[in-house]
């Protein structure tokens, strides 16, 4: 048998658990805040594992029967709600990368607006 997959740990779920209640306006602010890089590798780590475990290949979709076999005393109930976490778990990863790549671009954009601001023309 497979070794399980570890579960996220207690700062990681604390930090998703943030973010998923999190007002959009807010997530930006969260996600910069802090050294959470770690975490969010952690996160993309489990995001990783799941979907190549139970991922159906060519679709988005796990594999509920698969699901079924690997999740102890599963009820159809418990395999729908794993399957309905871990769909918030791609959203707020997704999330999280797109918040990454505008701060990054606009700490960009900040740059080269106060590099420009420092030239001036001679005529």
């Amino acid at each position: 048998m497979r070794e399980p997959i570890n579960d996220l740990s207690p700062a990681a779920r604390e930090l998703v658990g943030r973010i998923e209640k999190a007002p959009a306006h807010e997530v930006s602010a969260l996600v910069r805040n802090g050294d959470h890089e770690q975490t969010f590798g952690e996160l993309r780590g489990f995001i990783a594992s799941v979907r190549e475990r139970f991922g159906v290949p060519g679709s988005l979709e796990l594999d509920r029967d698969r699901l079924a076999q690997a999740i102890p005393n599963a009820t159809p109930e418990r395999v729908r709600a794993f399957s309905s976490g871990f769909s918030r778990a791609e959203f707020i990863a997704s999330r999280v990368v797109t918040v990454q790549q505008a701060n990054t671009l606009q700490m960009t954009q900040d740059n080269q607006h106060s590099q420009s601001k420092g030239r001036s023309f001679e005529f």
